[in-house]
């Protein structure tokens, strides 16, 4: 192991916040363009900013990736991620599209609304099945 894996591994636990937003039954995804995950589907998020609210940070990312501006109703999950050189936990905000078209931008390569049954088909993120199954319930 090199000294900067090890060093990796012995941080704190990173920050961050994911949004599911809903639209006719359907979850907006973004495609990851960098690490970690890069490729991979997922929700709109990031990492929280020092100084910066848990739904400030959300609505901040959301705006970055997808350039809108969604509603949000709170927190309704959290997701813990642990990766060989990596340690997240993500609080999961819901939210409803009100207005616009979502447009790539950002970390996000592609985006895409999706279905449950579209799932099956795109490789995704660590545990997002589980929370969009929660959330279009």
């Amino acid at each position: 192991m090199s000294t900067q894996d090890s060093k990796r591994r012995s941080e704190r636990p990173v920050l961050g916040v994911s949004v599911c937003i809903i639209r006719n039954n359907c979850v907006l995804l973004v495609q990851r363009a960098n690490p970690p995950f890069p490729n991979l589907w997922s929700l709109p998020g990031g990492r929280v900013e020092a100084g910066e609210g848990l739904a400030e940070a959300a609505l901040r990312e959301v705006r970055e990736e997808t350039g809108l501006v969604p509603e949000l109703s709170g927190i309704f999950d959290w997701v813990e991620i642990i990766a060989p050189d990596r340690h997240f936990v993500l609080a999961v905000f819901l939210a409803r599209w009100v207005a616009g078209e979502a447009m790539e931008a950002g970390d996000a390569k592609a985006l895409r609304w999706v279905t449950v049954e579209d799932l099956a088909s795109i490789d995704c993120t660590p545990g997002l099945e589980t929370i969009i199954i929660k959330a279009l319930r």
